[in-house]
């Protein structure tokens, strides 16, 4: 008797989102792979490279911490960096490191704070194209009308704009009203550059809270008003008191933390049931644009991610040290929370990459597995 080949309904819808991200952007699905490849080979680079890693995937570029909003999920409210006064390197500085970094070919994220603060914006993006990286620009769209002209003539790859719900759910967890229809405005006006230029694409980003996830469904509607190309769920990222207690029990000597440097944060409302349902909903139907969610969870693994903060919904080494790194406003290389490789004013991109400071977290991870702060932290679910 001959076998039958299923094709289940999750590889089935796998299949359609990838059909239509690569029918808006075949590049993107081949990133896609190759960085899938690289993590794949991560367990052979754990341990043989006593703590090096070859060059990285990504990096994200923080060029400012400071926003024009103040949202009520964010870390840096809640620590007050968004309050900070200038707090940036000069573009010929950010110029030079992209240039240290381009011979690895990483794609690059720019983010914050709210980047379209930093008033070289458009000539850093235009100088990571003439080094031929890929660039993705995540904002809060406030600016976006303002910057939209000088942004494409020398665009990013991708621009991801953060949009937590329809106009008053959005406006309410944004602090700050009215904040829904200025990133309309950018957005319209890069839909309208878009038809005669080169502009980039705009992705919707949404973060699931308690305050957000019951207009989930409504979303779709959004981000067909927005002429966005794909939708993606974010489950909340926070961090709790007790996960820094446990952290600071077992590497306080060597990485310790602050609860209120870090900007602690929590969530609380979200009815786990009722949200599976729902993007079960989002998943099944097919709404004739990419839905992502991220991270995907089971029914049970979303009771205990929002239950159960300082659980692991599942148990694995994280690749992020391995893959990528965060550069901020002051130079400073830091690979996680607080956590201080390198400052690139002072040394090359790549001896920070392979700096004992960086090895030694590379190693804990590999020996002991995940920080307690790594449970509820995007960069731990992170497999591309």
């Amino acid at each position: 008797m001959r076998g039958t080949f299923v094709i289940s309904p999750g590889a089935r819808r796998g299949l359609r989102v990838g059909a239509q991200i690569a029918a808006q952007d075949p590049a993107l699905i081949l990133w896609y792979l190759l960085n899938r490849l690289r993590s794949g080979l991560l367990p052979l680079e754990r341990s043989l490279g006593d703590g090096r890693s070859r060059p990285p995937g990504f990096v994200t570029l923080k060029p400012t911490l400071r926003c024009n909003l103040r949202c009520e999920f964010c870390r840096f409210v809640a620590n007050g960096d968004v309050f900070g006064k200038r707090d940036w390197l000069e573009l010929d500085d950010w110029k030079r490191v992209i240039d240290e970094i381009a011979p690895y070919g990483p794609y690059l994220c720019l983010t914050g704070g709210e980047p379209t603060m930093y008033p070289h914006l458009p000539e850093l993006i235009a100088h990571i194209n003439q080094r031929r990286l890929r660039s993705v620009l995540t904002t809060n769209g406030t600016m976006l009308e303002a910057r939209a002209e000088a942004l494409v003539e020398s665009p990013p790859t991708l621009v991801i704009l953060s949009l937590d719900g329809p106009r008053a759910v959005h406006d309410a967890v944004r602090k700050v009203e009215g904040t829904y229809d200025r990133a309309l405005r950018g957005a319209r006006k890069l839909l309208a550059l878009r038809k005669r230029m080169d502009a980039p694409r705009l992705l919707i980003n949404t973060a699931i809270t308690g305050h957000t996830y019951e207009s989930a469904l409504q979303m779709v509607e959004v981000a067909r008003e927005f002429g966005a190309f794909a939708l993606n769920f974010q489950h909340f990222w926070f961090m709790t008191r007790p996960m820094i207690d446990a952290h600071n029990a077992r590497w306080g000597d060597c990485f310790p933390l602050d609860f209120d440097r870090i900007g602690g944060t929590a969530t609380e409302g979200v009815d786990t049931d009722r949200l599976y349902d729902t993007i079960q909903r989002l998943k099944q139907e097919d709404f004739g644009l990419p839905i992502l969610f991220y991270p995907e969870l089971t029914r049970e693994e979303m009771r205990v991610y929002y239950g159960e903060p300082e659980q692991f919904t599942h148990h694995s080494t994280p690749s992020c040290a391995w893959i990528s790194t965060d550069i901020l406003p002051n130079g400073d290389v830091s690979p996680c929370f607080e956590l201080i490789a390198g400052n690139v004013l002072r040394q090359p991109f790549a001896e920070i990459w392979n700096s004992e400071p960086f090895r030694a977290h590379r190693r804990r991870l590999a020996t002991d597995g995940p920080y307690p702060i790594c449970a509820r932290c995007c960069a731990y679910f992170r497999r591309d």
